[in-house]
């Protein structure tokens, strides 16, 4: 069997990267559940930091945000191109399957934000999914010039944000400040409605699902709509199927993690620095993060794709993890739901940066063997299987 292709015609390194994706989001989606909303932009809304806790953001900032979604829109946009590519290959139109996936792809998304968690990336990824879609056919360095301009205009635009930031109305200011730093009233209501039961909790749920979904779906297509392109020019290229020599992969995964790692750094050092100041947290300091994201990922995947031509023991165990992405992203949401809302067991802004990191431990160990076990006696995880047969539009084989 050849190292990138499996039954069904899987393509192992792009289900490692995946893998590697889903458990990496996590370490920054369980700040979103487990404490305010405003401390996933502005660590200090809740309070000072204490040293170990300060020490953890940075190194969470530097390695962790922005990183891993970076790597799953890129892995996204690859598989757009990879499906229509087999379609065309069999001399299929792939466009009306593409829409129904990402119709079905939208619905749950809906559900996921309005019923159980705020946090949803899956409605932006549908909306960027089906514009993105137009420019498959593209050549690989279209893609990636369409790809860095959309990410450089939205740069350009925070930009000006921070330059503004003097002229901004009142009403703006205000708006900025219940957002990323509100006030005491704030968090003992927001703290009032997480640990209440699923309908007291509805009004904020809905309300920050709607500024998610909606209010930043600009935001969303240029910065993941842009990273999606560059997924499909990696895909292409042969990037993504670890095609390129060892060399390759070796020297970029070190110079470039090296790399993001150290512009993230000085970034959170220029917050600290300037006691998060709104201003910086705002607009002129994440510039640094904006880009390392970028770069670290971009290490990150040439990594794993040396550890999948290599057949390392981490590429084989991620392998089915990534299989079963969709589904593991949801059950994240249900379990961090449960954990720390009121209908669950309530541990809401109740634990540290440091017992926060045994839960995502615990919470990656469990679903690496899970995936393992699953996919023994299925083809597909629960929730990919229901997303397939929709799109499909009828009852995909589920057993093996």
């Amino acid at each position: 069997m050849q190292l990138s292709t499996q039954l069904n015609e899987r393509i192992e390194s792009l289900d490692a990267l995946r893998g590697l994706a889903v458990l990496g989001i996590l370490a920054m989606n369980i700040v979103f559940f487990a404490m305010p909303q405003a401390v996933y932009m502005n660590p200090v809304a809740n309070g000072a930091m204490d040293a170990t806790s300060q020490s953890l953001w940075i190194a969470n900032y530097a390695i962790f945000a922005e990183k891993f979604y970076a790597l799953f829109s890129a892995l996204f946009g690859a598989g757009i191109a990879m499906m229509a590519e087999r379609a065309s290959r069999n001399e299929t139109s792939p466009t009306g399957l593409h829409y129904r996936r990402m119709f079905w792809l939208m619905m749950f998304g809906l559900l996921h934000g309005y019923v159980l968690w705020s946090g949803d990336i899956l409605f932006v990824y549908s909306v960027c999914g089906m514009l993105v879609y137009l420019l498959r056919n593209l050549t690989v360095f279209n893609l990636i010039a369409i790809g860095l301009i959309a990410n450089g205009l939205l740069a350009l635009l925070m930009m000006l944000m921070g330059l503004g930031w003097e002229h901004m109305t009142p009403e703006q200011m205000a708006d900025i400040q219940r957002m990323m730093a509100p006030d005491a009233q704030q968090l003992a209501d927001e703290a009032h409605m997480q640990l209440g039961s699923w309908w007291e909790q509805t009004p904020l749920r809905v309300e920050t699902t709607f500024q998610y979904q909606i209010g930043f779906v600009v935001f969303s297509i240029f910065r993941m709509g842009g990273i999606m392109l560059l997924g499909m020019a990696l895909y292409k290229s042969g990037v993504l199927t670890a095609a390129r020599s060892a060399g390759f992969y070796l020297v970029n995964a070190l110079v470039f993690i090296a790399l993001g790692w150290f512009i993230s750094y000085q970034g959170a050092m220029g917050m600290i620095a300037s006691d998060f100041d709104l201003k910086v947290v705002y607009a002129t300091g994440g510039q640094y993060n904006y880009w390392a994201a970028l770069i670290t990922a971009w290490g990150y995947l040439c990594g794993m794709m040396l550890l999948v031509k290599q057949r390392h023991v981490i590429a084989r165990t991620l392998i089915p993890v990534g299989r079963m992405a969709f589904t593991n992203y949801l059950t994240q949401s249900i379990i961090g739901a449960f954990l720390f809302y009121g209908w669950g067991l309530g541990w809401y802004n109740s634990m540290t940066r440091a017992e926060l990191w045994i839960v995502v431990a615990t919470i990656w160990v469990v679903q690496i063997i899970w995936s393992h076990v699953w996919l023994k006696s299925f083809r597909y995880g629960p929730f990919e299987w229901a997303w397939r047969s929709l799109s499909y539009r009828s009852m995909q084989p589920m057993r093996r």
